[in-house]
C-alpha cells in the first residue's frame, strides 16, 4: 500500500531513478535540486510499506497564485501505475488548494512520451514549446492548468 509523507530533500537520497531523470545527476547537484525544491514550496513523498520510495514531487511557488510542478519517479512508480495517478492527483489537489493557486505549470520534455501522457492524464494542457530548454538544449512543452 501506498502513503504520502511531506516531502524532505533527503528523501531523495533513497531514489532509485528512472533512467528519464538520471539526466538531473549529470547536470545538477541531487541533494542542492531536492533542497531548492523544498525550500521553494511543497511536496510529498510516495512510499511503500517496506520503505521503498516511489517517487517524490510537489509544487514550486513561483509568486502569488502561480506555482511549477515536479516529479521524480524510480522504476517502482511503474508496478503501481493507478495507485501513483490517485495519489498525484490527490497531492496535486491538495498542494494547490493549500497554496491558494490559480494556476500550476509543468516543463515536460518533447521526447518523455510516458510524461506527456501522465501530465495529461492531470489535467493539464499543452502551451506551447520552448526551444533549447533544457542544459543539454533539448526542447521542453510548457504545460498550464488553470484552477
Amino acid at each position: 500500500m501506498l502513503r504520502l509523507l511531506p516531502f524532505q530533500a533527503e528523501h531523495v537520497r533513497y531514489m532509485d531513478l528512472l533512467d528519464r531523470d538520471k539526466w538531473i545527476l549529470d547536470s545538477n547537484n541531487l541533494a542542492r535540486f531536492a533542497q531548492m525544491h523544498e525550500l521553494r514550496g511543497k511536496g510529498y513523498t510516495m512510499g511503500v510499506a517496506g520503505g521503498k520510495i516511489i517517487a517524490c514531487g510537489g509544487i514550486d511557488l513561483w509568486w502569488d497564485h502561480v506555482g511549477e510542478a515536479w516529479m521524480l519517479l524510480t522504476p517502482y512508480a511503474v508496478k503501481y501505475p493507478v495507485a501513483v495517478v490517485r495519489l498525484t492527483r490527490e497531492f496535486l489537489g491538495r498542494l494547490s488548494e493549500e497554496m491558494d493557486l490559480k494556476r500550476v505549470q509543468a516543463n515536460i520534455r518533447v521526447t518523455d512520451t510516458v510524461s506527456i501522457k501522465f501530465i495529461e492524464l492531470m489535467g493539464f494542457k499543452r502551451e506551447g514549446t520552448m526551444k533549447s530548454f533544457g542544459t543539454d538544449g533539448t526542447d521542453y512543452y510548457m504545460y498550464g492548468r488553470v484552477l
